[in-house]
């Protein structure tokens, strides 16, 4: 994984520029496109610092990349038109990313401003910042991530997976993300509002397994179950259950094996480690992981995980 500082014209003064807080604070999901200009080795899941020039000055917001390389005229499923102000380049690539956290004017910004990067580690062939922008080297990276933002939005959650044959509804979790093109599968949001790309979710299988099983991350929220079939999971789908209402769509990022893994990561085990419940058991309407558990949950390694 890399990191790259890309610059964002914020300045009404401008021929053009950019409303990126607005953006980033506004738009659905938090995600945008942004010109990649002639960057050719950046990568999904490389992060992008937004660096706001005059009068700003200075590393805003953090992100993560979720596509590279997308022509201009595939941009269109995001509109930011109402942020976006004069004419700029239109011809070349894009890349797609999503907002992991955000560093708010006073403090953050003044440990993130120009001079304070120049006295950290960054270099640059020209006085300011071109939009072919750097990657970020070792020393500046290490200074960056010292500084803790003012907002991170990245969040976890537990879903549960009904798993046993003898329930009305079960699916067959393991076998959909060991076996599904890209380990890509759909699940029902339930009322969760407040669940964002990029977020982590946990599988946590009910009896007989009782225990997380699985570590994801979001690519989509708020999907309607009429647009979820171009994943098709119907042979480990069994029963009928609740299809109205949203969906998110996930990626397999590790899986917790049976045996020492499942057993750190069981029902009993996340009640010692800070998972609190209204209920007995867990409701489609799943928790937020809270401080505690998350540090308790990521202290466990998985027994496979896979690339990002």
């Amino acid at each position: 994984m890399s990191a790259w500082i890309f610059r964002v014209i914020v300045s009404e003064k401008e021929k053009y520029y950019y409303e990126l807080d607005r953006a980033l604070e506004e738009i659905l999901n938090r995600t945008i496109y942004q010109y990649q200009g002639r960057i050719k080795s950046i990568n999904v899941g490389d992060i992008v610092y937004f660096y706001e020039c005059d009068p700003i000055s200075a590393i805003c917001w953090k992100c993560k990349v979720l596509a590279v390389n997308v022509p201009y005229e595939k941009t269109y499923d995001i509109d930011d038109s109402e942020f976006e102000h004069g004419e700029t380049e239109r011809e070349g690539y894009y890349i797609k990313v999503v907002a992991l956290a955000k560093y708010e004017e006073g403090k953050d910004r003044q440990k993130l401003s120009i001079d304070k990067l120049r006295e950290n580690g960054l270099t640059q062939e020209r006085s300011s910042f071109s939009l072919n922008s750097p990657r970020v080297n070792p020393q500046l990276l290490k200074y960056i991530s010292s500084i803790k933002p003012s907002v991170e939005f990245m969040r976890a959650w537990i879903f549960r997976v009904i798993v046993s044959e003898k329930e009305k509804y079960y699916y067959e979790l393991d076998r959909a993300l060991e076996e599904i093109l890209n380990r890509t599968i759909y699940q029902y949001q339930g009322r969760i509002k407040s669940i964002n790309v990029g977020d982590i979710v946990y599988f946590y299988e009910c009896d007989p397994i009782s225990a997380i099983c699985w570590k994801c991350k979001v690519l989509a929220v708020n999907v309607p179950y009429e647009k979820t079939y171009d994943i098709d999971d119907s042979e480990f789908e069994h029963g009928e259950t609740e299809r109205e209402g949203y969906y998110i769509k996930v990626v397999a990022l590790a899986k917790y094996e049976e045996g020492k893994d499942r057993q750190k990561l069981s029902i009993d085990k996340l009640r010692e480690n800070g998972l609190t419940q209204e209920r007995s058991s867990f409701s489609l309407n799943s928790p937020r992981v809270n401080p505690q558990l998350l540090k308790y949950i990521s202290s466990i390694k998985p027994s496979v995980e896979y690339n990002d």
